[in-house]
């Protein structure tokens, strides 16, 4: 029998664990002919995306089913590391149509957790699998969230960009395809975003830039720098009819951009600068390996441009081929200061004159060998003489391409096969794979 203290013990107890949550994970359903008077079952489903954000917890799913959804959703809620909220496509046709009376159509939001606000909290969400389309501005905004992966997303005709991270550390963006952004960028990192992973997207069509990395040190808050940054195995093209880079850079350390491929872009390919904030804020400390960037022989800028104090940068085992400008810009010794760069294609269509120093003079490989002891190894030749088929963006290395075996013969650049590196996106240990 028990005696009072012990039922008031007891009483205690079982109130709080009713009061923690349910103790295991759930599993929730979406679908288009849901109600949100429903218990969100597999036989009973909910209707709206907003509807499951306000209901889930660490650790459970929400499966979406195919047909259209409204967008203007916003989940403030985390998971933890080991019990992420996780939001999945049930098949290939889950969409979220327009941004309703927001501006962004899906909102992972960590503001309110933030201690200052813009320091973010760890949030463990997981998108996948959706198609976002006609939202206001963002498709996807992770706002002063950590730790938010979102993965083989379609990210299409939105206002302004597909994804938009702003102060959020441990973005992993992954397997997406984001194109057509009415405004600017199909991915977008900015605020002092550190560790952000972007591997293996599809980015095209976009107005301005493909990839933007802007840690926007002219912002009060944050610390102004985007620290540890991987780029890699991203194909991009078609971007930035109105300016901005396929993969656009500014205030970026210590980062790594490998084995993308970046064709028929408008602007520049590979851009580092500082926004215009002056050289104490350029992109410092960067590997750019096992790139391909080819513009058609009118069009693009440099393939790649170091400036505003962008320093002590590496650029190793890439094909580089400028159109109507040169290989690579810089606009003055800050920029080229402690460059490292060698084992590279450098080519330039209708000119030998492959590097610029802005507004003052264009080199020769051999002048730019001469003057700044760089690109011993590095080779030129035509890109016909390199590349598969460019008409049919078949980027491949040809048979014979002066690019096999041409890369650094270190054994730690070396193609999956243990031979030595081939020069370009499909060459090295993480050569892409399309």
């Amino acid at each position: 029998m028990l005696t009072p203290r012990s039922a008031t013990r007891l009483i205690l107890l079982l109130t709080m664990i009713l009061c923690s949550g349910p103790l295991t994970a759930a599993t929730y359903y979406l679908s288009p002919t849901g109600s949100d008077s429903n218990p969100g079952t597999a036989v009973s489903p909910w209707r709206t995306f907003q509807k499951a954000a306000s209901v889930v917890r660490a650790g459970d799913t929400v499966i979406v089913r195919d047909g259209t959804y409204t967008g203007g959703v916003s989940i403030e809620t985390p998971g933890t590391g080991s019990k992420p909220i996780v939001f999945k496509a049930a098949g290939s046709h889950a969409v979220i149509k327009g941004s309703g009376g927001e501006k962004d159509a899906f909102t992972i939001d960590g503001y309110s957790l933030g201690n200052p606000w813009w320091k973010g909290a760890d949030m463990y969400i997981t998108i996948e699998g959706l198609t976002i389309q006609n939202a206001t501005r963002g498709g996807i905004r992770i706002s002063c969230a950590h730790h938010v992966t979102v993965r083989k997303c379609i990210l299409t005709r939105n206002g302004t960009w597909g994804i938009f991270t702003d102060y959020s550390n441990y973005s992993l963006l992954e397997d997406n395809e984001c194109s057509y952004s009415g405004d600017e960028h199909g991915i977008y990192v900015s605020n002092s975003s550190d560790f952000p992973i972007i591997r293996g997207n599809r980015v095209h069509h976009n107005t301005a830039s493909g990839i933007q990395i802007n840690a926007d040190p002219s912002m009060e808050d944050g610390d102004g720098i985007t620290t540890g940054a991987v780029i890699e195995r991203n194909v991009v093209y078609e971007n930035g009819r109105i300016g901005g880079s396929a993969i656009n850079l500014a205030s970026v350390r210590s980062s790594l951009v490998q084995n993308n491929l970046l064709y028929n872009n408008y602007a520049g390919g590979i851009a580092c600068w500082a926004d215009g904030n002056g050289p104490a804020w350029g992109c410092k400390n960067n590997r750019f390996t096992n790139n391909t960037v080819f513009f058609r022989s009118t069009e693009g800028r440099w393939t790649i441009s170091l400036k505003e104090g962008s320093s002590g940068n590496q650029i190793r085992n890439n094909i580089l081929c400028g159109g109507h400008n040169g290989v690579l810009e810089f606009d003055d010794s800050q920029s080229t200061k402690g460059i490292k760069m060698d084992y590279n294609l450098l080519y330039r269509a209708g000119s030998n004159l492959v590097v610029t120093w802005e507004d003052e003079a264009d080199y020769t490989l051999e002048q730019w060998r001469a003057q700044y002891h760089q690109d011993a190894n590095s080779i030129s030749a035509a890109p016909a003489s390199v590349f598969v088929n460019m008409r049919k963006a078949n980027y491949h290395l040809k048979s014979g391409s002066p690019c096999i075996n041409a890369g650094d013969p270190a054994k730690k650049f070396n193609d999956p096969d243990g031979t030595r590196n081939d020069m370009g996106a499909y060459g090295g240990p993480k050569a892409l794979v399309r």
